[in-house]
């Protein structure tokens, strides 16, 4: 596949995941998240995909600026996706930004996002809006 076309795909399943129809849906994540999954989250708090998915049933709904993705592939089976993100406050301003890499791993033609890591940055300027 070519990279620009994997980049579009794992963006879209990355945004799909900042969506709360997503994030509280158990079988969408058990497809987009890898049985293996880990997350270090930008306070530096580590979960795994059971905990991931118990935390997002209760989590309370709000809306996700991500920009600035970036593909790199290690293999055809393993890629790193990066990129910035923030939650959007009701005054259009960020909050809570980051700088995030998922590790997208291809199981059964299927990508699952295996690991992924929040890095908490200084507020950025906003540019092409994806979530």
């Amino acid at each position: 596949m070519q990279t620009a076309n994997l980049l579009d795909q794992l963006r879209t399943a990355e945004v799909r995941l900042h969506g709360t129809q997503i994030r509280q849906d158990h079988e969408q994540l058990c497809q987009l998240l890898h049985a293996n999954f880990v997350e270090i989250g930008r306070t530096g708090l580590q979960f795994d995909r059971a905990n991931i998915i118990e935390a997002l049933k209760v989590e309370t709904p709000y809306r996700v600026w991500s920009q600035d993705y970036e593909l790199q592939v290690f293999s055809p089976e393993l890629v790193l996706l990066r990129y910035k993100s923030a939650k959007l406050l009701d005054d259009d301003q960020l909050a809570n930004c980051a700088v995030r890499s998922s590790i997208w791993k291809l199981e059964a033609e299927n990508w699952q996002m295996i690991f992924h890591q929040g890095t908490a940055i200084e507020a950025f300027k906003k540019t092409q809006n994806y979530s």
